[in-house]
């Protein structure tokens, strides 16, 4: 097997006596959907935020495309190739779904500089972004405010602004919350889609999402890594039945 495209050794972060991240060992292989489950509060959003650079942990080590990332700057990540989304989507709702694109085509190409040229002008902005456009399904909706389109929709563009930096890794954090049955089918088919071109490492609590979508999966609780393999040996695992999935009634 290659080696992993982002590592962490006993990586643990605290506030104040609580700690959150125990000792996380985890490994993202190339072009793998690898999910992280567990339930809330066991430390997840606190273990993107360390994997992203939003936080610096206490102790341990992460590692990403060869390089130490401990404690890279989030530019320094995304520089690398390394790109996220949120819980909550982080757009420009008064400009249109193609404007939103176009900006994050432009910032990545490290175009800012020409500030007063029109990126709508540019056929060096508007190709790659058409082609976002098409491949995140928003092609149709383009001229449209994105604070006026669908909430599944705005989840949909996040994601084709955070591809415009070619990531070999995409974090997605919980991409499907507060979302319909038919956003929700269209963000798992849009994954699902991205799956092999790039790492996605997966936050999510749609369990039937996570079995269907990730080649692999590790469940956090209370801050460590419990079990780490394939959907079949996740839903076998006894620790895991105890500690998570014996409390969700769709499995």
């Amino acid at each position: 097997m290659a080696d992993p495209i982002l590592s962490s050794a006993r990586l643990a972060k605290a506030f104040g006596g609580l700690v959150v991240c125990d000792g996380v060992e985890l490994g993202v292989y190339p072009g793998e959907i690898h999910a992280l489950i567990g339930p809330n509060g066991a430390g997840k959003t606190t273990l993107l935020n360390l994997i992203t650079g939003l936080l610096t942990p206490d102790a341990g080590t992460l590692v990403f495309r060869g390089r130490d990332i401990t404690n890279m700057s989030v530019p320094a990540r995304a520089r690398l190739g390394m790109a996220r989304s949120f819980q909550v989507s982080s757009l420009f709702p008064s400009f249109t779904v193609r404007e939103n694109i176009e900006l994050a085509v432009q910032a990545c190409q490290g175009s800012s500089y020409a500030f007063w040229r029109r990126p709508d002008r540019d056929a060096a902005i508007t190709g790659p972004a058409n082609q976002l456009l098409q491949r995140v399904g928003l092609g149709e909706l383009a001229q449209r405010k994105a604070g006026e389109i669908g909430h599944g929709e705005q989840r949909q563009l996040e994601i084709g602004m955070a591809l415009a930096s070619r990531p070999a890794l995409l974090v997605l954090d919980e991409p499907m919350a507060g979302l319909g049955p038919a956003s929700a089918r269209a963000m798992a088919h849009l994954i699902q889609q991205l799956q092999g071109n790039m790492a996605i490492l997966l936050v999510e609590h749609d369990m039937d999402a996570v079995f269907a979508l990730a080649d692999r999966i590790s469940v956090l609780v209370q801050g460590r890594i419990i079990a780490t393999g394939k959907g079949r040996e996740i839903r076998e695992n006894e620790m895991v039945q105890e500690a998570y999935l014996g409390t969700q009634c769709s499995l």
